[in-house]
C-alpha cells in the first residue's frame, strides 16, 4: 500500500495528477494487494477493478489443495503436522480431532 499511496503524493508534487481521479488495478496476484489498498489507504480511488485473482484468505487456501502433498526433508506431512504453530492455541471448543 505504501508504494501505491508514495506513487500518488510524488506524481502530485510534479502536479502530474489530480489526487481525486486516481484509478487502480489488480490482476492475478497483485489483487490481494490492490484489494487491500482500497480498503485500507488513506486515499479514494476515482476508478478500481480486480480481474481474475487471489484473495488470500483461509478458505481460498485450503480449498486450493496446497497441504495435500506437503514434503519437508522427504517426508510427507499431513496438514495437522504442518498446522502444529497454530493448533495448540486454538479454544477448546474447536474440533482439533478432526484434522488429519
Amino acid at each position: 500500500m505504501a508504494v501505491f499511496q508514495s506513487a500518488i503524493e510524488y506524481l502530485n508534487s510534479l502536479h502530474l495528477i489530480d489526487p481525486k481521479k486516481v484509478g487502480i488495478a489488480g490482476f492475478s496476484r497483485t489483487v490481494y494487494h490492490v484489494g487491500y489498498t482500497l480498503t485500507h489507504s488513506k486515499y479514494s480511488f476515482a476508478a478500481a477493478y480486480l480481474t481474475d485473482g487471489i484473495g488470500g484468505g483461509y478458505f481460498e487456501f485450503m480449498a486450493s489443495g496446497a497441504l495435500d502433498d506437503v514434503r519437508v526433508n522427504g517426508e510427507n506431512l499431513s496438514v495437522k503436522d504442518c498446522a502444529c504453530g497454530w493448533i495448540d492455541p486454538l479454544p477448546s471448543t474447536c474440533k482439533k480431532s478432526r484434522l488429519r
